[in-house]
């Protein structure tokens, strides 16, 4: 029963939830010595660069949407950030953050397509 609570309220803050994840990802993937430093400050970088920019794609004069531009340029590079690192490493600080065994480096996942020689 306590898990139905706590899956009803994550589908009710999905996208709250989402970011708070995120969020978290990015925080442990910006300490991991693994991500190359120019992710780590190129784009971080770019979001304080645009942050502190006196232009912006909607100007902050109009009252809700100016705003609204400086949070989905925040969302994006957070996105970015994640997307640019590697991979395996995104996995691996995933699984540690939900508390299960990351994946086995021994496991090659890959495609195959059978070719019939006749």
């Amino acid at each position: 029963m306590g898990n139905d609570k706590l899956r009803s309220t994550r589908t009710r803050w999905g996208v709250l939830y989402a970011l708070k994840e995120d969020l978290r990802l990015a925080w442990a993937l910006l300490k991991d010595p693994r991500v190359p430093t120019w992710v780590k400050v190129l784009v971080p970088g770019l979001a304080l660069g645009y942050i502190l920019s006196p232009v912006d794609f909607l100007p902050d004069i109009v009252p809700f949407l100016g705003e609204i531009d400086d949070v989905m340029v925040f969302l994006l590079l957070l996105r970015l950030f994640i997307s640019l690192s590697p991979e395996y490493v995104v996995q691996e600080v995933e699984a540690r953050l939900r508390g299960v065994s990351p994946p086995s480096p021994d496991v090659i996942e890959g495609r195959y397509r059978v070719v019939d020689e006749k």
